[in-house]
């Protein structure tokens, strides 16, 4: 018999209309993008940068484009020093799709990876958008929060049925910072515009 773990997760929702029709790219245009893959909604691209932006108020924000790699690399510097970088993709197949609250709409889900030095760690952005394509409500998760673990990760990789199914790499003691030994199939399901509801279970 299955053993669930229920979780309350760190739910950062965040107003978007006025700020973003506020907000501009540092130091160039996702219209200009030369990128040969099909590219995530502009609104998705700007909602991420523009959370990231509103978060680090105490830094300062300097953007890159990789076009080979195609993802836009936000750096923070404090008193000089960087702090931390982002790293958002722009190319659509990095993103999943999927109805997450069964409105009959196509919804979006962004993982976004973070590094400091040696620490990597992981955002997962939910966006709930309209039957025409624009947001609705937008959730921000640390990816450890989310994980089932004391201390893990999560990855999510599909949405189906209005569930959203990932996978949690866990840390039993004594394990290496580069390799954590269990895995997870975790499953999360929408509430409401403020938080998700988590359930995992150890993966056999």
């Amino acid at each position: 018999m299955m053993k669930y773990l229920r979780f309350a997760l760190l739910t950062l929702p965040f107003l978007l209309s006025s700020h973003l029709d506020a907000f501009s790219y540092p130091n160039f245009e996702v219209n200009d993008l030369s990128i040969s893959k099909e590219k995530i909604d502009e609104q998705i691209l700007k909602s991420i940068i523009s959370f990231y932006a509103s978060s680090n108020k105490e830094s300062i924000m300097e953007s890159s484009l990789d076009e080979e790699g195609g993802f836009i690399e936000l750096s923070f510097r404090i008193d000089g020093e960087l702090s931390h970088t982002v790293f958002i993709s722009v190319n659509k197949e990095k993103y999943l799709f999927g109805d997450i609250n069964l409105d009959g709409s196509e919804d979006v889900i962004a993982t976004i990876g973070l590094s400091a030095g040696n620490i990597v760690d992981w955002d997962i952005f939910t966006f709930l958008l309209d039957k025409g394509g624009s947001i609705i409500a937008n959730m921000h998760n640390d990816s450890g929060s989310i994980s089932g673990c004391d201390r893990g990760l999560y990855f999510p990789e599909q949405i189906v049925n209005g569930w959203v199914i990932g996978r949690s790499q866990c840390y039993a003691e004594g394990d290496a910072n580069c390799c954590p030994s269990l895995e997870y199939t975790n499953v999360h399901q929408y509430i409401d515009y403020y938080g998700l509801s988590l359930a995992a279970k150890r993966k056999k």
